[in-house]
């Protein structure tokens, strides 16, 4: 008989040690992790003329706050405090490092979209780089730059729906991995907003494609402002945990290929224990198996890859972490677990968990209308498991989805810990992802920042050097 069981939401902890489930009500009411140190929110703001008044203004406007829906799912819809009460500060964007590309220039580079959408992307990001460069070079440079694009680049931007995922066909640029890409270099973070983000002109193109996305303005508001702590240097919270809890680093691992469908590579993101800091890594060369049809490694270049994850851990806390948690989407081989069992017992971790995760695995029923509970856990087998991620929420009222979910399939390949436990943990995951405050991420974010990794390295030439930081590909 299938056993089924329910897991508690995890915790976060916000500042002064306040504790909440949800990451909206944990910031109002108690301030990001490092209230007592804020950084600094006076950023640059590359746009047109029109663009970056139009953003200027709703960033004020979010400082006096942002009533949430009208819905009586009013802990799904919460209302947005302004960003001083929240962060302690407002976002500011001073003239001295405000950048305008005049629209001409901006609508002559779509134009080229009609022969080359290529090229277009490359002669728009090329406008925006210029103006980063400038903002670089300043005296007193921004620690991060709004780029607002205006409505007049939406041709540029992937359709939601196209039937084309962020990795697309061979050779196609994708705008905002381009261009993250392209200003990796320039060592300031960037965050891309799309006049639907603020209000602005609307698109000259189909607004039932553009509106599918279309959050409300409060849900709008947190979510851009706490993006901007995080690549700011802030810590808007942290996982909750106890200190009889072993040290952890978690990593993800995912595969790429180049733009040009010639290589296949690896890219590796990691979260520094509780405080969920990403730090990223590229891998060596992987290759694609006859036997399973997946990517994989050699076994040196999985004990290289984890033994650059675990020196990247150390020169952060200065000590070794008491265990790590390798998070794949695809098959271990022999190959790979033994390198990466290697990688562990040469820096003396203790313990190495493989999970392989995002299997299929059959869904769950329940009587009425609504999915199962978020925290749902059943297993398949000794070793295989299924755990929804998305579901419904008990603190929302509702299942705040729009298909029926589908649990998230790990299977513990090698792992000392109880499936309960690892499933807790991967629950808690899904809940550090900075660029959206809604707490029932699918995705550990191990996972979905392998990816965003990944989408951005793809544009990045192979003898480039990559930044580190996980606030540079977010």
């Amino acid at each position: 008989m299938m056993r089924v069981l329910h897991i508690d939401e995890p915790q976060l902890e916000f500042g002064s040690g306040g504790l909440h489930i949800d990451t909206r009500y944990g910031l109002a009411n108690f301030g990001p992790i490092d209230r007592d140190a804020p950084p600094s929110l006076d950023f640059g703001l590359v746009g047109t003329s029109r663009s970056v008044s139009e953003v200027g203004q709703w960033f004020d406007k979010l400082d006096s706050g942002i009533e949430g829906k009208d819905s009586k799912y009013r802990h799904f819809h919460p209302h947005y405090p302004g960003t001083s009460r929240v962060f302690g500060a407002p976002i500011a964007f001073p003239s001295a490092h405000q950048r305008q590309i005049a629209d001409r220039r901006i609508q002559a580079a779509v134009a080229l979209a009609a022969t080359d959408r290529n090229e277009a992307i490359r002669t728009l990001v090329n406008l925006v780089r210029e103006e980063l460069q400038y903002l670089a070079d300043h005296r007193s440079p921004p620690r991060v730059v709004v780029v607002a694009l205006p409505a007049a680049a939406y041709p540029l931007r992937r359709q939601v729906g196209a039937g084309v995922g962020r990795q697309g066909a061979k050779g196609q640029l994708d705008i905002h991995d381009h261009l993250k890409a392209t200003a990796m270099h320039l060592r300031i973070p960037i965050q891309v907003v799309w006049p639907a983000t603020y209000g602005g002109e609307k698109p000259p193109t189909d607004k039932r494609v553009l509106k599918r996305g279309l959050q409300a303005e409060a849900t709008r508001a947190w979510n851009i402002t706490t993006a901007l702590y995080y690549k700011a240097g802030g810590t808007p919270w942290r996982l909750s945990r106890s200190r009889s809890e072993l040290t952890a680093l978690h990593v993800g691992v995912r595969f790429y290929r180049t733009l040009d469908g010639s290589a296949l590579h690896t890219s590796l993101a990691q979260v520094f224990d509780e405080r969920g800091d990403g730090t990223v890594v590229r891998g060596g060369a992987a290759y694609l198996d006859k036997s399973d049809r997946q990517p994989h490694l050699t076994r040196e270049n999985s004990q290289a890859l984890l033994r650059q994850a675990i020196r990247a851990y150390r020169d952060e806390h200065k000590t070794l972490p008491a265990r790590v948690v390798v998070h794949k989407s695809s098959s271990y081989t022999e190959d790979e677990r033994d390198g990466f069992m290697e990688a562990g017992d040469a820096s003396s971790v203790e313990y190495i968990d493989l999970l392989r995760m995002d299997l299929p695995v059959p869904r769950l029923y329940r009587d009425g209308t609504l999915p199962p509970l978020r925290g749902t856990l059943f297993s398949l087998g000794a070793r295989t498991h299924a755990l929804y991620t998305r579901g419904s929420v008990p603190f929302y009222g509702m299942y705040p989805g729009m298909y029926v979910p589908s649990p998230l399939g790990f299977e513990a390949v090698d792992a000392d810990l109880d499936p309960q436990i690892l499933a807790s943990e991967i629950l808690a995951l899904t809940k550090m992802n900075w660029n959206n405050t809604q707490f029932d991420g699918r995705l550990p974010i191990t996972m979905r920042a392998a990816k965003q990794v990944s989408d951005v390295l793809r544009h990045l030439a192979e003898d480039a050097p990559v930044n580190p930081s996980f606030r540079y590909y977010m």
